[in-house]
């Protein structure tokens, strides 16, 4: 069972989707013509512009390929034409040629140009809407990104340095920064939600200087800087692994003809010969063949969800910290046949405790209020659950089932509007006297996102604290530096 949770900082949050009209409408702004789509909410049937696919980068191709992204200059001629949308090809993994951005701005002439923003971050954004935000008066925008190995390669010299992704993302929030205005967005009211591998790097900005004044406020979903893969040192073996996948394993690795490889292979072989180089062990086979979960009694390889090295296979260590986890998780310390909600809730843990982490860390330091939610809903739009799990009889929702319920999903229909909207100024029709309460330094409360809407503490929260006693036991800060020495 994978529960999904979100990260709110400081935040307003509505929700968003989209539908497409042959209409197209020029827009001047700044002495320059653009062309846009005029397109009609699906709720309140209400006229926005959708400017599609505006280049703010270089196209990552040739010599820029695993580079950091190169600024592509804008307003430099009399028109532009971004009215044509996306096509239902662009989200393939293969297509390295993504920086580019789209924007949804309201269509009503007698607003005030001061909209607020909402950035949407998924590797999927294309297919996600903005009507329920345009309905609230929001701009929307969405940020294409590079992802996979094109994204996120480090070999751990100046061949690829890493985090392109993330610079991608930076670079697109600049170009808001610097241009929402001409779109009758305010540049000072920008929110940022991360879902999906967006999810990590936006948390990540929150502790970085290099993100600094470029969005008010944060939403994290499924996310956390403090990921355990996020400080996982695998660049060596992954090169060796993407060297035998093109040449095979009978070659000697050799660094400078695996450069030459990544350089010109096509980027349809590159996403193939990245796609599984490690192997893992998935909840969905446990589930097909729970005679798997007995195999796990005797090849029990932990995972643990906080930043540090890991002690070596057999050590006393090791086996110290393997018996707490089977203690904790497993009816008398044993994974059986009838282990796999435990092994859920073990396997979703490695994410909730990293979220649940940061969350009570920037509640604790920070002088902006955290918000903290817990999506447990199971409905008809779970989009991730009812495709890949839904041959798991368990209650609840995992990672990114939330998003169909806050956008207009393109291959989704039957929606009913909805608002989340923490600490409301005034009582509503249907939250009532509802309170979302900020996170506080002592208990983990937020706001359940059920069949009932109701401020909770978290029934994860003892889960939290058995992980927190073993980081701080088995893995201190003191630890972690003298290991590393």
């Amino acid at each position: 069972m994978s529960w999904n949770f979100l990260l709110f900082i400081f935040v307003k949050a509505v929700i968003v989707p989209n539908t497409i009209c042959d209409t197209i409408v020029s827009f001047k702004t700044n002495g320059t013509t653009i062309l846009g789509r005029k397109q009609y909410t699906i709720l309140d049937n209400r006229p926005f512009i959708a400017f599609y696919n505006i280049p703010f980068a270089e196209p990552p191709i040739g010599h820029l390929r695993f580079k950091p992204p190169k600024a592509s200059p804008w307003l430099n001629k009399q028109s532009y034409n971004y009215s044509q949308p996306h096509d239902d090809t662009c989200g393939l993994e293969y297509d390295e040629d993504v920086l580019y951005l789209t924007v949804f701005m309201p269509n009503d002439k007698w607003r005030d140009k001061d909209y607020a923003v909402v950035v949407w971050l998924h590797e999927h954004s294309s297919y996600h809407g903005p009507d329920f935000l345009i309905d609230e008066d929001v701009i929307v925008v969405t940020i294409s990104f590079r992802t996979s190995i094109f994204g996120f390669l480090n070999t751990e010299d100046n061949f690829a340095k890493g985090n392109m992704g993330a610079k991608d993302i930076l670079l697109g929030l600049k170009w808001i920064r610097e241009n929402i205005v001409y779109f009758n967005g305010n540049p000072n009211k920008v929110t940022v939600i991360g879902s999906g591998a967006a999810a990590n790097v936006v948390a990540s900005f929150l502790v970085s200087p290099l993100a600094e004044d470029l969005f008010s406020r944060v939403v994290i979903q499924s996310g956390s800087a403090l990921d355990s893969a996020i400080f996982k040192s695998y660049n060596f073996k992954i090169l060796h692994k993407l060297f035998w996948n093109l040449c095979g394993w009978a070659e000697t690795f050799d660094r400078t003809r695996i450069y030459e490889l990544l350089l010109n292979a096509s980027g349809k072989k590159l996403a193939v010969v990245s796609q599984d180089l490690f192997d893992s062990t998935e909840l969905e086979g446990f589930v097909n063949n729970r005679e798997l979960l007995k195999y796990l009694n005797n090849n029990f390889q932990y995972l643990l969800p906080f930043e540090g090295r890991k002690d070596e296979y057999g050590s006393e260590q090791y086996k110290k910290i393997r018996r707490k986890i089977m203690d904790f998780y497993f009816v008398n310390g044993t994974i059986g046949e009838r282990s796999l909600r435990r092994y859920g809730k073990y396997l979703s843990d490695q994410v909730i405790y990293p979220v649940l982490r940061q969350a009570r860390l920037h509640a604790q330091t920070s002088r902006n209020h955290v918000y903290l939610y817990r999506f447990s809903y199971k409905g008809s739009l779970n989009i991730v659950w009812n495709s890949v799990l839904d041959n798991l009889k368990l209650s609840g929702a995992t990672a990114g089932d939330e998003i169909c319920y806050q956008f207009r999903c393109k291959y989704s229909s039957g929606y009913n509007g909805a608002e989340a909207n923490p600490t409301p100024e005034v009582d509503d029709e249907i939250l009532g006297d509802l309170r979302w309460e900020s996170l506080g330094d002592s208990n983990l409360r937020g706001l359940n996102l059920g069949r009932k809407l109701k401020m909770v503490t978290m029934p994860e929260e003892k889960r939290f604290e058995f992980w927190d006693q073993l980081r701080k036991k088995h893995y201190s800060e003191r630890n972690i530096v003298r290991d590393e020495l």
